[in-house]
């Protein structure tokens, strides 16, 4: 196979909008990767105007705003400020994003074989978004998993399944590792990809419960994972 810019190579493991948008710094001068699902679903991006990307930052910074103005929790309030000056960085830089998809997909694996170390892009289906990709260092034993880990974080599952989320971590599992790095949090390692599964585990539980106890949703988002779930960062998104 023939790249139009062999030197470089960037991965868009997800459509989540902090694992694309910054493909505008490295284009033209840079082969930009993602699996044929991603590919599929950055296309609907494409068309989509600043104008309402716009609205749709800033409406997310006033609802923070509203839930860290009534926040008594001082954790919580930490990590609600950080996402808000998150959410006004971006807008800083909407001005300049230019939607930038990629232009090569894989459906299973790639393997670059370099000149001092082998990597390998894989993807064993979608549990955190419709598809997950992820990069593998054999010879290195280095994972860079993204979004499909998070250390001492409570991970976002808005877009997955957490069932099959599980399945995948257990695929990985079967790597030679001994180092993760995560999308969100310090680097880990087997462990952390062993916390992760039961996190997931332990929410759909917990899911399940507040279900069959017919709990009104107000009163089931205040329910807690246990220990040492329930003092992961990032809590809101748990809430």
């Amino acid at each position: 196979m023939l790249f139009p810019h062999p030197g470089t190579f960037i991965l868009s493991n997800w459509p989540n909008g902090d694992h694309w948008w910054g493909n505008q710094v490295f284009y033209p001068d840079a082969n930009i990767i993602a699996t044929g699902k991603t590919y599929a679903d950055l296309l609907k991006h494409v068309d989509v105007s600043k104008e309402k990307v716009q609205l749709s930052i800033e409406n997310d910074i006033r609802n923070l705003e509203a839930k860290l103005a009534q926040e008594p929790d001082v954790d919580k309030r930490r990590s609600q400020a950080h996402e808000i000056a998150t959410r006004r960085e971006i807008l800083t830089a909407i001005p300049i994003f230019e939607p930038t998809i990629p232009h090569l997909t894989l459906e299973h694996q790639l393997t670059f074989h370099g000149s001092k170390r082998t990597v390998e892009v894989l993807t064993y289906g979608g549990g955190h978004t419709r598809s997950d990709a992820f990069l593998y260092l054999p010879d290195d034993q280095i994972l860079f998993m993204g979004d499909l880990l998070f250390v001492h974080t409570h991970p976002w599952i808005g877009d997955g399944d957490p069932e099959e989320w599980v399945h995948i971590l257990q695929q990985v599992e079967q790597l030679n590792f001994t180092v993760a790095v995560p999308g969100h949090g310090p680097v880990g390692g087997r462990s952390d990809m062993a916390l992760n599964r039961h996190y997931l585990t332990a929410l759909v539980v917990l899911v399940e419960e507040c279900m069959s106890k017919g709990l009104p949703l107000e009163e089931a988002t205040k329910t807690t994972l246990p220990e040492p779930f329930n003092s992961w960062e990032g809590a809101e998104i748990f809430d």
